[in-house]
């Protein structure tokens, strides 16, 4: 199919332009949902750690081993932050970009095989994305294996 919307049947034209106008809606709705649960699981998981570790140092007068989970969590809180801020650029330029294609294809600008997004719509932001989230859970799981590690080490 190479036609423009105006060389398009009128309910085929409306069904595509519906189809556009849901995959805008989708986009954002996903901004919504990843925004709340990624911000819920990883700077919960991060800082309930980070939180743990600060009452620990408070409990113990000889603590200074546990400044180690503790760095570790703190990263890791920071790479979820950048990564649910990428993650929301992502969809943001898809939501953005869906928007585009449905007004362009309605002004008869793109015909209806180019009506699919672009390969590398989210840029830079996609693999950053990626990093911060491995970095994110890494960063947990290296908080709670070094705590350990240290608080047996430490042990009296």
């Amino acid at each position: 199919m190479d036609e423009l919307y105006k060389n398009l049947p009128p309910d085929l034209a409306a069904s595509i332009v519906d189809e556009l106008s849901s995959q805008a809606r989708q986009t954002f709705d996903k901004v919504v949902e990843t925004d709340w649960r990624l911000t819920q699981h990883n700077f919960l998981v991060n800082a309930g750690g980070a939180a743990a570790v600060l009452a620990y140092l408070g409990s113990d007068p000889t603590p200074a081993f546990a400044v180690w989970p503790l760095v570790c969590f703190v990263f890791g809180v920071g790479a979820s932050g950048i990564e649910i801020r990428t993650l929301l650029k992502i969809y943001s330029v898809l939501n953005k970009d869906a928007l585009r294609r449905r007004a362009e294809f309605v002004e008869n600008k793109i015909s209806v095989k180019d009506l699919g997004p672009p390969a590398n719509v989210g840029g830079c932001a996609a693999p950053i994305n990626h990093l911060c989230g491995w970095l994110a859970q890494i960063a947990f799981v290296a908080g709670v294996v070094v705590g350990i590690t240290l608080y047996v080490v430490n042990a009296p």
